[in-house]
């Protein structure tokens, strides 16, 4: 079955119940969609479900990382994000 409406890893929704995710992951080959809720639940939905799931595309809530407990320390947050020790280095350097 082809992927008519493709999730985004990363992306941010909606469901028809108020409820925000974000999707982390997707496999094709397994036609599996993996969703994270702001409370920290994780689903898996198939591809059926997925192209069936009432979702609205929205920005990220501001306080999406203290929810899902992520610790800035993890291997690839500085990639993504930056050094937060570093950009307040830059901060106060700026302001000087």
């Amino acid at each position: 079955m082809a992927w008519q409406n493709p999730p985004e890893v990363g992306a941010w929704y909606m469901d028809h119940l108020g409820r925000t995710f974000e999707v982390v992951a997707s496999d094709e080959q397994d036609e599996t969609v993996e969703i994270q809720y702001m409370d920290g639940d994780v689903e898996e939905l198939d591809l059926e479900t997925w192209a069936e799931f009432r979702k609205e595309r929205v920005e990220p809530p501001e306080d999406w990382v203290a929810s899902m407990d992520m610790d800035p320390n993890l291997e690839g947050w500085n990639h993504l994000h930056g050094d937060p020790v570093q950009q307040a280095l830059d901060t106060l350097e700026r302001q000087e």
